[in-house]
């Protein structure tokens, strides 16, 4: 024991090569050695014989540790580099891929990951080790590098995942245009701005849905206000269900605007409602009173109709149906009586009731003797068709040959109307009866009756109309033979009294007795006359013979003179009479004379003979046309056709009338197959057009025009694909579809003027409204005013909604522009402020200041309490002074450049060990919280000075 006092080992010496030496002849096999060993890596104040130690176990894990704890920074250093090599692969030391991960995970700093990473990319491949690996590096510059040249799919989708950093997100975007990640970075970065834009919209939703709630504030009509109250208040609670995304500040303000309007609302509305339900109780009367009348005027047109329409054939099912119109009625007068002072109107309703019902219950009678009636009709209406075809087959046998025949019919049909006369009083006697009974006759029915009895009695007025109307003739005809007499006329009153010998002659027993003593006087004067007559006519034949002549030898220049004047001269010679004597020369001289005379016609009419043969075969091969139509074309084409061959015929010359007539038949059954085509399709297009024409005069009326432009230009688009309508009727419908149009399109152009001039007058109150957004100070008034306006331009037109966003972004504009002003002069000021304190505090000058409440104002209540309690701080004033330098990035005195290194040294390796930023407020309030000032910190004090006028946003 001794002995070892006195021979210690060697790594035990003070002297550091004995300790290395030692170390040469330890074993880290031996445990002894190995604890040895480990004694002299990490407790031995000599760096060399630390790291030959380490170097001696070569152990990754305990370089590893070193690098972490170790108090000498040459030891430390070397360590980080060992485990650097060993973790590249570069050393003598080697660990498996499961250590290399665990220690990367658990123990390797930042940046230590970085380079290790970007040296072996392979262990990116394992999903959960690369994203626990790039949440530790956290730089966005690694991030990024990984993201786009290192990374799988798959592992991307997980970086994706990580970004809440929009710039990072954009970045990425522009830098994977055409890889396949690009559309989910794209859809990340849409996300992102949708997510940040989220609670401005909320709220700017809120606040429409606000200014709508308060808008009702302006409305009269009770039921509306509070259907749209109870919509908006939905409206605003589906909305607050997102509320979460907004700020404190900003749900304050929306419920306190809210409970303000709601309350409101509710003072409104208990002003509004007595008035209001006085006026629905009315209009509820004045709607149970129109329903009263219009229920009688339907239940007493129903009833009228069951009488007027229905009276023989109602069913019980009519019966029911009108008796239920009635039932109607009594429901709404039972009701009505209660509730309406209009005793007018309850008087009628109560008679109509009355009469109703008593009309109703005497129905089932009614209909019995109605039904009684309507065989008497019938019988009438037999008996009358049994009169009608007798006198038909008596006039069918009025020729001569049967004249036995007819009078014996006439005689039979004489004893047939006795017993029709006898049986149609008997009925008249019946219907007589029955219409007693009844308390009103159907129109048709009567009608029918009227027509029957006319029928019947037709005949007998007939009758006695024709021999009425011959003994006038009689008599007129005998007036004007005797004026001739009278006036000298003797030979036209000798020619018609022939015809009145017939007419007498031929007329009933009555007639001729009646004008028989007349009758003989003028045959007696006629008889003399025609003595007369005989005399006169000897010298007057031979002037007409030769008059006759003289006009053969004329030569013809009209047909109808030459005509007339053979039939005057023809008319003179059987005027004068005719005698034996005669017949054998004057006679015969001047019958040849007038026959040469009529030949020029008779050879005019064998030409207009030949043209009528000619005008027939042009009209027949129009028939033949008219035949051959092909019906199967298009209707448009049939008409062509039909229109061709119609003017074809009517330009065709003359034919005979016999001729005519069958041709004329043959034409129109040739053409009337076409014709019914036609007819059929112009009856189609007319009803077609007939719709348009309402469906355009139902939109000139309509109330509402919205759409109604191009609802016009269909209908007119519609009308030209319509064939024509006929000729009566195509014209006159589209000068109704004309006219309902221009009706139209006139109503549209008054509209769009009242429109256009009200969206001005609206444009002009919104911009105004945002004239006044100009002078307001509070930012949420100046908010609701555009809110406000936004929600009024939705209907306005594009150009005058853009010019309103326009305006509304010059002011936002203009008062984000006045915000950042103002902030900027209020950092200014505080900065000034600032340096004011800094200055009168280092020459002790600085009590004047702290009773200063507008230097304290300027200078803020943080800054005012740090100068005034100060509470010391773990770096110098002048570490402090280099480090406000270092992170506003403003040059340090060369005096200083050691300590600036050793500053930024001492900030990154906080950075890269702990994560930890410098945060240049923290290092302005150590300054200032060091305390008092000293003479010789004056230099520090305007270097602190110049970092705050170059960054006063640090003062806040």
């Amino acid at each position: 024991m001794i002995f070892s006092r006195l021979f210690a080992p060697s790594h035990t010496s003070q002297n550091p090569e004995k300790r290395r030496e030692a170390i040469k002849n330890l074993s880290p096999e031996k445990p002894t050695d190995k604890t040895l060993l480990h004694e002299l890596a990490f407790n031995d104040e000599n760096a060399d014989v630390s790291l030959d130690a380490l170097n001696k176990l070569g152990s990754f894990v305990l370089w590893q540790k070193m690098s972490q704890i170790a108090k000498h920074e040459r030891v430390q250093r070397t360590a980080n580099k060992v485990v650097l090599a060993c973790l590249m692969g570069e050393g003598e030391i080697t660990i498996s891929r499961a250590e290399k991960a665990a220690f990367l995970k658990e123990s390797a700093s930042g940046d230590l990951v970085q380079q290790v990473v970007l040296a072996d990319p392979e262990l990116l491949h394992d999903i959960s080790l690369a994203k626990v690996l790039i949440e530790k590096v956290a730089k966005p510059a690694f991030f990024q590098n990984v993201f786009l040249h290192y990374a799988s799919g798959e592992l991307q989708a997980v970086m994706l995942s990580m970004i809440d950093d929009l710039s990072l997100l954009q970045k990425l975007e522009k830098k994977t245009k055409g890889q396949a990640i690009h559309s989910e970075v794209q859809a990340r970065v849409n996300a992102h701005k949708e997510a940040s834009e989220k609670p401005k919209r909320l709220l700017r939703e809120i606040t429409l849905c606000l200014s709508k709630y308060n808008a009702l504030l302006d409305k009269s009509d009770v039921e509306d206000i509070e259907d749209k109250q109870a919509t908006l208040e939905g409206d605003y609670k589906a909305l607050l269900r997102d509320a979460s995304i907004l700020s404190e500040q900003d749900k304050d303000e929306v419920e306190q605007k809210y409970l303000r309007i709601s309350q409101s609302l509710e003072r409104y509305l208990a002003r509004l409602r007595p008035e209001w339900e006085a006026k629905q109780a009315k209009a509820h009367i004045e709607k149970l009173e129109a329903l009263c009348n219009e229920q009688r005027k339907h239940a007493t047109q129903q009833v009228d109709w069951l009488y007027y329409e229905r009276l023989c054939d109602a069913t019980i099912a009519d019966v029911a149906v009108v008796n239920e119109s009635v039932r109607a009625l009594e429901a709404t007068f039972e009701h009505l009586e209660n509730t309406s002072a209009n005793s007018s109107l309850v008087d009628k309703t109560t008679q109509t009731l009355s009469q109703l019902n008593e009309k109703i219950t005497a129905f089932s009678m009614q209909q019995q003797y109605a039904q009684k009636l309507l065989v008497v009709i019938a019988d009438a209406e037999s008996l009358a068709d049994t009169v009608t075809a007798a006198t038909d087959t008596l006039k069918s046998d009025s020729a001569e040959s049967q004249v036995e025949s007819v009078e014996e019919k006439a005689d039979s049909q004489s004893n047939n109307v006795v017993d029709v006369k006898v049986e149609f009083n008997a009925l008249n006697e019946k219907f007589d009866g029955l219409k007693a009974q009844l308390s009103s006759i159907p129109k048709g029915l009567m009608s029918r009756w009227k027509k029957a009895s006319a029928r019947i009695n037709k005949q007998h007025v007939q009758e006695k109309a024709n021999i009425d109307a011959k003994l006038r003739q009689c008599r007129k005809q005998l007036s004007v033979i005797e004026s001739l007499i009278e006036q000298g006329r003797y030979r036209a009153a000798m020619a018609k009294f022939e015809k009145v010998r017939e007419l007498v002659s031929s007329s009933d027993e009555g007639t001729q007795k009646a004008v028989a003593k007349r009758f003989e006087g003028v045959a007696e004067e006629i008889s003399r006359l025609e003595g007369w007559q005989s005399y006169i006519a000897g010298p007057r034949k031979p002037a007409l013979l030769e008059e006759a002549k003289r006009l053969a030898l004329t030569p013809m220049e009209d047909v109808k003179s030459r005509t007339e004047s053979i039939r005057y001269l023809r008319q003179q010679w059987l005027s004068l009479g005719s005698s034996a004597e005669d017949k054998d020369t004057l006679q015969v001289a001047f019958d040849d004379a007038l026959e040469q005379a009529f030949q020029p016609c008779r050879d005019y009419y064998a030409d207009m003979d030949a043209k009528r043969e000619e005008a027939k075969l042009v009209r027949e091969a129009i028939v033949a046309d008219a035949q051959s139509i092909d019906l199967s074309q298009p209707e448009a084409t049939v008409v062509k056709v039909v229109d061709r061959l119609s003017k074809a015929w009517h330009q065709a010359g003359q034919v005979d009338k016999k001729d005519y007539e069958s041709l004329k038949r043959a034409w129109k059954t040739a053409i009337a197959p076409a014709q019914d085509k036609i007819h059929a399709w112009n009856m189609a297009n007319k009803e077609q057009k007939q719709a348009l024409v309402a469906e355009a005069q139902q939109l000139a009326g309509a109330e509402a025009l919205s759409g109604a432009s191009e609802k016009a230009q269909q209908l007119q688009a519609q009308w030209k694909t319509i064939g024509h309508a006929g000729k009566r009727d195509e014209s006159r419908l589209w000068k109704s579809f004309k006219q309902a149009n221009d009706t139209l399109f006139e109503r549209l152009k008054a509209q769009r003027k009242a429109q256009s001039n009200e969206f001005d007058a609206q444009f002009s109150q919104l911009m105004d409204s945002l004239s006044t957004a100009d002078e307001a100070a509070n930012e949420s008034e100046v908010n609701d005013i555009i809110a406000g306006v936004e929600e009024a331009a939705a209907g306005l037109p594009h150009g005058l909604k853009a010019k309103l966003q326009k305006r509304i972004a010059t002011l936002t504009a203009s008062r984000d522009k006045a915000k950042i002003a103002h902030k900027k002069a209020q950092q200014d000021a505080r900065a000034t402020a600032f340096a004011e304190q800094l200055r009168c505090k280092l020459e002790g000058a600085d009590e004047a200041l702290k009773n200063s409440e507008s230097h304290a104002a300027l200078l803020g209540k943080r800054w005012t309490n740090l100068f005034s309690h100060a509470s010391g701080a773990s770096h110098s004033r002048h570490w402090l002074t280099v480090a406000l330098e270092a992170v506003a990035e403003m040059p340090t005195p060369e005096a200083d450049a050691n300590l600036r290194t050793d500053v930024q040294l001492t900030m990154m390796t906080a950075k890269l060990e702990h994560g930890e930023q410098v945060d240049p407020v923290q290092l302005l309030e150590d300054w200032v919280a060091i305390g008092d000032i000293t003479a010789d910190e004056g230099a520090l004090v305007e270097r602190v000075i110049a970092v705050v006028n170059a960054r006063p946003e640090w003062l806040g």
